[in-house]
């Protein structure tokens, strides 16, 4: 493959040092994807708080024509039902102002955690059946039968 690690299993100098070198090299390999795994993660997030940050910008001027306009119709009906969709704009404005400027993102990770500790049958994935065996990929588990085809 023309890594480091590809040219270690291609030529071993000495079976107990190359081992020992493998398996740090393996170890080094995995701390690495991990801290790629978790900086990716937090990425991710940073991008849904943008995101919701960038909507603010278009949530706000939405939300102060509405209370204007429905301030008005209110005023022109006296009418209090006019009102009414300031209630669910209300709660969305809270719920994505939370989300973009305070601790929001904290606590669904918390709550996240808390689930995968406490409630594991929460994420429980059903059994999944194969119909190859485990030591033999699918792909060529056709060219043995063919092969014991030909034999017999």
């Amino acid at each position: 493959m023309g890594s480091y690690y590809s040219a270690l299993r291609m030529s071993p100098t000495d079976n107990g040092e190359s081992a020992a070198v493998l398996s740090s090299v393996k170890k080094d390999l995995t701390a690495s994807q991990v801290e790629l795994a978790r900086r990716m993660a937090e990425r991710q997030m940073a991008m849904q708080v943008a995101t919701v940050r960038e909507l603010m910008v278009w949530f706000v001027p939405f939300l102060v024509s509405s209370y204007g306009f429905l301030y008005y119709g209110y005023r022109k009906t006296r009418s209090w039902v006019v009102m009414f969709p300031l209630i669910p704009i209300s709660f969305g404005f809270g719920y994505k102002v939370h989300f973009a400027y305070g601790n929001k993102a904290n606590q669904i990770k918390s709550l996240a955690e808390r689930i995968m500790n406490k409630e594991t049958h929460m994420m429980a994935v059903p059994e999944w059946s194969t119909t190859f065996p485990s030591h033999q990929p699918p792909h060529q588990e056709g060219t043995t039968n063919k092969e014991q085809d030909t034999t017999s």
